[in-house]
């Protein structure tokens, strides 16, 4: 296929391995065993990278020194270069890392990366004040209708000069008097993605 050693996609999840070990620690679905974190070269099939972690260790926890082994593993013959990830990686400092063009311990130019962002207060709030008429349809559902959105934010301390990310919100509204289990009618998720 054309363009198959060219472009490396690359793909960051963490899992959780139970375990009865004595040594393993208390994961968050309260078990006890391992949450390794990988980086998987889709086109490839390959995994590029890894780091076996303690159960205890959040998945979110200092992942750009991960990513940055698994781009380096990435032979130079690749000219276009992607990410994604769950909210595992949404991190300021490996947002600022993909988004920089003239990276530190990467590959030079862009990487196109999209990552599920987390539903922060601030990220929440600009949700809602996206005006209805600029939300598209994009499922009816049997009991809620899903929306979409581009949503302008700007995480934390983001570099004036840098180009801004994009955020691509989908608002979810169960039909009217049925609730999600947390009580409340509207539901909103994002992606971020340069």
């Amino acid at each position: 296929a054309q363009g198959q050693g060219r472009r490396a996609t690359l793909d960051h999840d963490a899992t959780l391995q139970e375990s009865h070990k004595r040594e393993a620690q208390p994961h968050y679905a309260g078990g006890r065993g391992y949450q390794p974190a990988a980086i998987y070269w889709v086109e490839q099939d390959l995994v590029v990278a890894d780091e076996y972690r303690d159960g205890n260790v959040p998945a979110g926890m200092d992942n750009l020194p991960l990513i940055q082994r698994g781009f380096a593993r990435v032979p130079a013959t690749v000219t276009e270069y992607y990410f994604r990830a769950d909210s595992a990686c949404y991190d300021e400092r490996v947002l600022k890392w993909l988004a920089n063009p003239k990276r530190p311990e990467g590959p030079a130019g862009p990487i196109g990366f999209t990552i599920s962002a987390d539903m922060t207060e601030p990220l929440h709030a600009r949700c809602v004040a996206v005006p209805e008429a600029e939300w598209t349809l994009v499922e009816e559902r049997a009991d809620e209708t899903v929306a979409g959105a581009e949503v302008e934010f700007t995480p934390g301390d983001w570099p004036k000069d840098a180009q801004p990310l994009r955020y691509l919100a989908l608002r979810i509204r169960k039909r009217q008097g049925r609730l999600f289990a947390a009580g409340y009618d509207t539901k909103y998720l994002a992606v971020v993605t340069n």
